[in-house]
C-alpha cells in the first residue's frame, strides 16, 4: 500500500500549481511572425503541456486561473484581451483530450474557435493568420474518427517505441498550440 494517499485537494494543489507556472510562461515574451507580426506569450505554448500533464478539465482551468493573472500582470501579454485567457484554455483543454483518448471533442473546439476568431473584433483584419489553422483542419478532422484517435493514445503511452511517441507527441503539440 502507498504511503501518499490522494485526497480531492491533491487536484486542486496540482491546479494551483500549474496556474502559477501559467503565470510565469504568460509575462515571458515570445516573437513569432506566421501571418501577421507581434509578440505572443510563452504561455501559449506550455498550456498544452499543462493540458497533457492535468487532462482536459483541470488542465484547462489552470491555465485560465495563470492567463488571467498573467494578463494583469503584463497586459502586452494579452495580445486579443479576453480571447487570450480562452486560447491558451482551449489548446490545454485539447491537449488534455488528445491524450486521454477523447479526441472526439478536439472538432468542436476547434472549429468553434476558429469561427470565434474570424467573427471577433480582430478577425476579418488578420485574415493571413488564418492559413495555418486551415491546414489544421486535416489532423484535427482526423482526430474526430474514434480509431485514428485511439491510435495517436496509444503511441502516447509507448514510451519504448520512439518513432510513434514522437509522431504522436508532434500531432498532439500542433494541434493544441493552434487551437
Amino acid at each position: 500500500m502507498s504511503i501518499v494517499v490522494r485526497s480531492p485537494a491533491h487536484q486542486w494543489a496540482l491546479v494551483g500549481v500549474f496556474s502559477a507556472f501559467q503565470v510565469i510562461t504568460t509575462i515571458v515574451p515570445y516573437s513569432i511572425s506566421v501571418g501577421v507580426e507581434g509578440t505572443i506569450s510563452v504561455g501559449l505554448v506550455s498550456a498544452p503541456l499543462i493540458g497533457v500533464l492535468l487532462g482536459p478539465v483541470l488542465g484547462a482551468i489552470a491555465v485560465v486561473i495563470g492567463s488571467v493573472l498573467g494578463i494583469m500582470i503584463n497586459s502586452s501579454a494579452g495580445i486579443m484581451w479576453y480571447f487570450t485567457p480562452i486560447a491558451t484554455a482551449s489548446g490545454a483543454f485539447v491537449a488534455g483530450a488528445i491524450r486521454t483518448g477523447r479526441s472526439t471533442l478536439v472538432a468542436p473546439v476547434f472549429l468553434a474557435g476558429l469561427i470565434a476568431f474570424l467573427l471577433g473584433p480582430v478577425g476579418y483584419l488578420c485574415l493571413s493568420y488564418v492559413w495555418l489553422h486551415c491546414i489544421t483542419l486535416l489532423p484535427v478532422a482526423a482526430l474526430a474518427i474514434p480509431s485514428v484517435g485511439g491510435r495517436v493514445k496509444s503511441y502516447l503511452e509507448q514510451v519504448s517505441d520512439r518513432v510513434r511517441l514522437t509522431s504522436a507527441v508532434a500531432l498532439l503539440s500542433f494541434v493544441a498550440v493552434m487551437t
